[in-house]
């Protein structure tokens, strides 16, 4: 690998690094999922410094082009990426289904409360 485009590389991963430290001292980023994009960071490191390390996995495994053996490394790493988050989604729809039946729920209640009240007030008079 050239030398220059290593060097970019690493600039870049720095770079990215200290983004996610960023974000999280920023509190826009939870702690735990920016353990997940400091692993695909670690994984991309080690791409970047042992390159003819990478290349002997992907032959291992059978592909012969190298591209398109680091594109499926990186579509795997980006789907289980997206399936971590998108199990956090999953997640926070159905906390808010159930926060919204709640709310739901305290606000018909309160409706019956001031309408059996005014009811009340009514008979008084």
């Amino acid at each position: 690998m050239n030398i220059r485009l290593k060097f970019f590389l690493l600039l870049a991963i720095v770079i990215y690094f200290y983004s996610i430290i960023f974000l999280v001292k920023k509190q826009k980023l939870q702690l735990r999922y920016s353990l997940i994009w400091g692993i695909a960071g670690i994984v991309m490191f080690f791409i970047t410094l042992f390159p003819d390390w990478m290349v002997g996995i992907i032959q291992k495994i059978g592909i012969i082009d190298t591209n398109i053996g680091l594109l499926a490394i990186v579509i795997f790493l980006l789907m289980l990426i997206l399936m971590s988050l998108s199990s956090v989604v999953s997640k926070l729809d159905a906390q808010n289904k159930k926060l919204i039946q709640k709310v739901a729920l305290i606000e018909y209640r309160l409706r019956y409360l001031e309408k059996t009240n005014l009811n009340k007030g009514e008979k008084n008079v």
